[in-house]
């Protein structure tokens, strides 16, 4: 039987900085690789729709990310 070791959100904030990105989801680390071009292309193409149908200071581009209870998730836009 393995043991999983959940992480918590201060050794998240301490691990060293990577390419691509990471999320914290129930004490769970994903690691997520460099976006590539086309996946940045339609990104791009849903913040323009969500920016034409929502108030402008309610929608960030990628990059942005987000504490959510003791995880932390960076959602495309």
């Amino acid at each position: 039987m393995s043991t999983t070791s959940l992480t918590t959100f201060a050794e998240f904030e301490l691990l060293p900085e990577i390419a691509g990105k990471r999320e914290l989801l129930d004490g769970e680390v994903t690691v997520i690789p460099p976006r590539e071009l086309a996946h940045s292309r339609i990104a791009k193409q849903i913040l323009l729709l969500l920016l034409a149908g929502l108030h402008k200071s309610r929608v960030w581009p990628d990059h942005t990310g987000y504490r959510i209870a003791q995880g932390w998730m960076e959602p495309n836009v």
